[in-house]
């Protein structure tokens, strides 16, 4: 490089002491022509963009500390010739070495100030000295020497940027030439990076492990990408963690059990990847979590008995996977749960008593798994519960009247088991109550005219069930049955009618509300046939564009009921907004709104 006398040199990072970074790599003093003394330490000898003649330099100014990068273009002869300076656009600024006799070294920084980018090709690992000496610039970090922590977190960081490739450009600014107080989703706190919030930014490619150096980081907040790959097991290093969101991702593999050494932890959201494998039961040891998230993945398995140890926990999310085995009751013992979702798995056996001490519980979801037994009376201890979701499973018995303790409820979902009996008429009681759900059972008798004081009813689904008579002031809910006996049955006089009431079929067809609406995970859609013949049920946009299709196919007379779990028809989450459920049927069609959040 200094062949000829003259040195190749430039790029826009100065530190205030010339003993701020240390370099051990054979370092040669090197004289300029006019005077000024440099140390040269060869970087490294390929760059992979660039030609392999070509090498790299980190360059110190003796007189001044400045520290300067550089790589210097053989231009195909022995002797250098000219400095290039890559840029992100893979341009470069050429410096012929003749005109560096005549610009002193500060003059050139001052040149390429801000018009130089610290940023390597995407893929290629930035080299450990190159890193601390743009951290040790003076810009990035103010004063290194004095924090010495917080350039090693910018080291860490530039590290793993190129790691984080946008889907529509990087959109982090972290580069050397700005504080890293000013970088995109960095926070700083008494000298440390203390928080990482790169929610929805466009981010893909993987989570490098080397975030684990962040010592002092007390939030990881990657959630909202489409990052893919492992969790790292490195972070259950960062033992200052207080929340780690890593949900709507891509992220596969199993969940490590490192984790459960992040003894701070209170969030720990990894919902909506595919993961899989076992829930760790080492998740257990995390005493300060309030919530859990670990739904809509693939885990498999048995719900750990340990996460009963969770004595902080709020909310658990198990949703949406393939857990099999049977609910521990060691649940019971979280006193501070106020929303348990397990619906959407394979799990058996009966509902454990030991819930029944929940009673700070708001929600209770089981629905979708394959649990029998009774539901207990006990249940209408959880007095706080506001909505209760037990459907589609193969639950037995008789509706306890003791539901009707749930004065706070507002949805109510026991629908295709094969519960028996009547409708208890204490169900009069949840006054809030906005959506019930008996449908598809084996329930007899009469509707309860009590039913009519639940003013804040906005679904009342009793299909497929063996119920003899609807009240009048309920008719609008059950229109594929008779009016009870007071009401006179003249509009019921045709043969066609008086065959359907006999046989407990619908004698109009159309769709009845899907409850709920709104809804953020899946949402049941019930219609009745009054004919038999060829139905489609169908998903639109509100541009119009079919999205799913749930049915296509002949029908018999009669209700049926269909889960949509908000997918299009490849399977894909669709995104939040309003939908249009559209029900063709023999003689006409229906359609209905349903708003999906998330």
């Amino acid at each position: 490089m200094a062949r000829n006398g003259i040195i190749a040199f430039v790029l826009s990072f100065s530190v205030q002491s010339a003993s701020a970074v240390p370099f051990d790599l054979g370092s040669r003093i090197v004289v300029q022509p006019d005077g000024t003394r440099f140390i040269v330490n060869e970087l490294v000898d390929e760059f992979g963009h660039y030609a392999s003649a070509e090498k790299g330099y980190v360059v110190q100014n003796q007189s001044t500390g400045y520290y300067y990068y550089a790589r210097y273009d053989t231009g195909g002869h022995k002797a250098p010739t000219s400095l290039r300076v890559g840029r992100d656009d893979e341009s470069s600024d050429v410096i012929r070495l003749a005109h560096l006799n005549y610009v002193s070294l500060k003059e050139m920084a001052r040149f390429f100030q801000g018009r130089v980018s610290v940023r390597s090709e995407i893929g290629e690992p930035l080299p450990a000295i190159y890193l601390a000496a743009l951290c040790a610039n003076g810009i990035a970090v103010p004063e290194p020497q004095e924090n010495r922590g917080l350039a090693k977190d910018c080291e860490v960081l530039l590290a793993v940027r190129d790691s984080l490739a946008g889907l529509r450009g990087t959109p982090l600014n972290w580069s050397a030439d700005i504080p890293i107080s000013d970088w995109v989703g960095v926070t700083v706190r008494n000298g440390r990076v203390t928080e990482l919030v790169l929610g929805a930014r466009h981010l893909m490619g993987t989570i490098s492990p080397k975030l684990a150096q962040l010592s002092e980081l007390t939030g990881l907040l990657l959630h909202g990408n489409t990052l893919t790959g492992t969790i790292p097991p490195e972070l259950g290093q960062l033992t200052q963690l207080k929340v780690l969101a890593l949900e709507f991702n891509e992220l596969t593999g199993a969940i490590p059990p490192e984790l459960g050494q992040l003894s701070e932890l209170k969030w720990l959201f990894l919902g909506y990847n595919g993961l899989t494998g076992a829930i760790p039961p080492a998740v257990g040891q995390l005493g300060r979590l309030e919530h859990l998230a670990l739904n809509d993945n693939a885990l498999t398995g048995a719900i750990p008995a340990e996460l009963g140890q969770l004595g902080h926990l709020q909310h658990l999310a198990l949703n949406g996977n393939a857990l099999t085995g049977t609910i521990p009751p060691e649940l019971g013992q979280l006193l501070h749960l106020k929303n348990l979702s397990l619906n959407d798995n394979a799990l058996t056996g009966t509902i454990p008593p030991e819930l029944a001490t929940l009673t700070k519980l708001v929600r209770l979801n089981l629905d979708t798994n394959q649990l029998i037994g009774p539901i207990l009376p006990e249940v209408g201890q959880i007095n706080h519960l506001e909505s209760l979701w037990l459907g589609d499973n193969a639950l037995t018995g008789t509706i306890p009247p003791e539901l009707g303790q749930l004065t706070q409820l507002r949805a109510l979902s026991l629908h295709n088991n094969e519960l028996t009996g009547t409708i208890p008429p204490e169900l009069a009681k949840l006054r809030e109550l906005k959506g019930l759900i008996l449908g598809h059972n084996a329930l007899t008798g009469t509707i309860p005219p009590e039913l009519g004081q639940l003013t804040k009813l906005k679904l009342l689904n009793l299909y497929s069930n063996r119920l003899t008579c609807v009240p009048e002031a309920l008719a609008e809910w059950a229109d594929d049955l008779p009016l009870c006996p007071d009401v006179p049955s003249a509009s019921h006089a045709t043969a066609t009618s008086l065959e359907a009431v006999s046989q407990n079929l619908p004698t109009t067809s159309g769709l009845s509300p899907n409850y709920p609406n709104p809804f953020n995970a899946s949402t049941q859609i019930a219609y009745h046939l009054a004919a038999s013949g060829s139905v489609q049920l169908k998903i639109y946009n509100t541009l119009g564009h079919p999205v799913r299709t749930l049915v296509d196919q002949f029908q018999a007379i009669g209700s049926h009921q269909v889960r949509w779990d908000a997918s299009d028809q490849q399977g894909a989450a669709l995104a939040a907004g309003v939908y249009l459920v559209r029900l063709r049927y023999p003689g006409g069609e229906q359609t209905r709104r349903t708003a999906l959040l998330k």
